[in-house]
């Protein structure tokens, strides 16, 4: 019995991964990069969180949260629903849960309502700032509650809410956009690339060749930009 109270007085610290698909993602700031992995952590179930809440989470400002979200969804890497009455839901859309419960449902709008399976205290908590937001945000399937290591006491318990409903109508095609443009102009540039022959390299005496015809056509340059400037009247 004492093994296992001690047991539960076990600090547990919390992390969030980032994974190297993310951190690929040469488009994006690191700080853009972080809060994607950070959406991406809550899986199917989405991320509820409100600007006020991430920006405290990650030491920035909401103008520069609302921002980085905005890049994310300019690059389809997120899908973002914010039905009237309920509170918003951001997705990472190449969590591979996201994509397995939007072919599920058909990407229709036969889901529960949006919002109603939501948790009351996520919320509440975050927006009201009390010292209990890490304890209401970190939901199962979350490995983290913030990039900094953070103390918790309390066990996290287990709960069987069902998914909210992917982004539906003009979102939904979002989630089915799994590439950026910059990730199809590099897979265009490297197709066309494909059998062709490499350039050999120079010889040291193509490269003194090759130099000396350079130097001659900048002196060449030079002085013809003399002779113009000398007819020129003074």
């Amino acid at each position: 019995m004492s093994s296992k109270k001690t047991s539960k007085k076990l600090r547990k610290d919390f992390y969030l991964k980032v994974p190297y698909h993310i951190l690929n993602l040469r488009e994006l700031t690191p700080r853009e990069q972080l809060l994607l992995a950070h959406f991406h952590s809550f899986g199917a179930k989405g991320c509820w969180q409100s600007n006020k809440t991430l920006a405290g989470m990650f030491n920035v400002s909401s103008v520069t949260v609302r921002r980085c979200i905005k890049k994310l969804k300019v690059t389809k890497l997120i899908g973002v629903k914010s039905p009237k009455g309920y509170y918003r839901t951001i997705w990472s859309v190449r969590h591979p849960q996201v994509r397995a419960s939007f072919f599920r449902t058909g990407g229709s709008d036969t889901a529960p309502k949006p919002g109603s399976e939501v948790r009351r205290n996520d919320h509440d908590v975050g927006q009201n700032g009390t010292s209990e937001l890490v304890k209401s945000e970190h939901r199962d399937g979350q490995d983290c509650a913030a990039t900094n290591n953070i103390t918790i006491k309390e066990n996290n318990k287990e709960t069987t809410a069902t998914p909210p409903p992917l982004p539906a109508g003009g979102q939904a095609s979002a989630l089915l956009e799994h590439r950026t443009a910059a990730d199809r102009f590099r897979i265009m540039k490297l197709k066309s690339k494909l059998g062709k022959e490499k350039a050999k390299p120079m010889t040291s005496e193509e490269f003194d060749k090759k130099r000396q015809r350079d130097i001659a056509a900048l002196y060449k340059a030079q002085e013809t930009r003399n002779r113009e400037k000398q007819k020129q009247p003074g």
